[in-house]
């Protein structure tokens, strides 16, 4: 999220995707809730996508989480997609904000998940190989 905000300061950026909202029903009052409080600036990279895979990173990676929760391992894939979705169809970001919010979520993902577990394989290997 720190990444987002850097580019946020370097590069501010907004969209104006959003439709005006003239309906009286529940669904759109929520809509025009959610274009209140979240304005259409400083929106590539998303931060709500960032967060969603970090997230679900975190779950996926956690012992306990895989261990007991084996339904929510697949409900947080699936919750990570949603939210990832619903930011486009709400029109507070547009695809080009969810993939280079993916992107970013990515540079995070390696060095703290990939790297180390290919850190371990290869000393686990070479433990095995010395015995």
């Amino acid at each position: 999220m720190s990444i987002a905000y850097i580019v946020y300061m370097i590069y501010p950026n907004a969209q104006n995707l959003r439709p005006v909202i003239t309906k009286k029903d529940p669904f759109s009052l929520l809509v025009r809730m959610v274009y209140a409080t979240d304005t259409p600036t400083n929106v590539c990279p998303s931060v709500h996508v960032i967060n969603s895979i970090a997230v679900n990173a975190a779950l996926q990676h956690s012992e306990d989480f895989a261990r007991e929760k084996r339904n929510g391992r697949l409900a947080s894939h699936i919750l990570t997609i949603l939210i990832c979705l619903s930011t486009v169809f709400i029109k507070q970001h547009s695809v080009m904000d969810v993939g280079w919010g993916i992107v970013t979520g990515m540079v995070f993902y390696i060095p703290l998940y990939v790297l180390p577990a290919i850190r371990k394989h290869s000393w686990d290997r070479y433990i095995q190989i010395k015995e």
